[in-house]
């Protein structure tokens, strides 16, 4: 398990890889909270893997690497895929993190994309307001993409 790329993914339908040496196990089995069941796999690849809530956005991923994209090419059209397959859950007004490592560069690049509060937001803006949290404009972060 040394060798090779190795992930750690919550998501059963969207997990897609290529490589010569590829496999998939599951390892864990629970039901959350929210009544639905998760399954958790490791897969390894020699390669690359791509993981989205949908497999076919996964599969779009991979695609985009077997043709000579590279792992951020291959992001941006899995998640160009949810937002048309998903919109409700993906898109603009989303966000993200993304860990970039260059083959070149001993050192990693984290990036945060997630929305953030506007300019004019406090501590206690909803205290008069609860409302406002869950509908309306103060709702909303700012998007970070």
């Amino acid at each position: 398990m040394a060798e090779g790329l190795q992930a750690s993914l919550i998501s059963t339908d969207g997990i897609s890889s290529r490589g010569r040496r590829c496999f998939q196990s599951s390892v864990a089995h629970h039901t959350s909270i929210h009544s639905h069941s998760i399954n958790s796999y490791i897969v390894e690849s020699q390669q690359a893997v791509v993981a989205a809530d949908d497999g076919r956005c996964s599969e779009i991923g991979v695609m985009m690497l077997e043709k000579g994209g590279h792992a951020v090419d291959a992001a941006i059209a899995t998640a160009i895929c949810l937002g048309v397959v998903s919109p409700m859950s993906s898109g603009i007004g989303g966000g993200a993190f993304m860990l970039v490592k260059s083959s070149s560069s001993p050192f990693a690049l984290a990036i945060d994309m997630r929305e953030t509060a506007p300019a004019a937001a406090s501590q206690n803006m909803y205290d008069e307001n609860t409302g406002a949290k869950s509908e309306g404009a103060l709702s909303i972060g700012v998007p970070g993409e």
